[in-house]
């Protein structure tokens, strides 16, 4: 068996902004990676993949309307809060 290898959250952002890529298909490759590993490893006790899903989704509201040129606004941001894992 390969051993795991690091993926760096604050590194991959970068390539989001730039439109490379997204939280979204960073995150499966992430579960990937779990799902391969976490077998043998056993760190986890439990896990909310459906949630990480869906917050990765959310995450991409903000910087898709920066680079359509448009501003946050006061709804913005309630409707974001609204979005966010136990805010509903």
């Amino acid at each position: 068996m390969t051993m795991p290898q690091p993926m760096p959250f604050f590194s991959a952002a970068a390539e989001f902004g730039a439109g490379r890529d997204t939280p979204r298909e960073f995150l499966e490759r992430c579960l990937a990676c779990l799902e391969a590993f976490e077998p043998a490893v056993g760190a986890f006790v439990c896990h909310d993949i459906a949630e990480a899903r869906g917050a990765a989704d959310r995450s991409v509201v903000w910087p898709r309307m920066l680079r359509q040129g448009r501003r946050r606004t006061t709804t913005d941001i309630s409707i974001c809060w609204r979005c966010a894992p136990g805010m509903a």
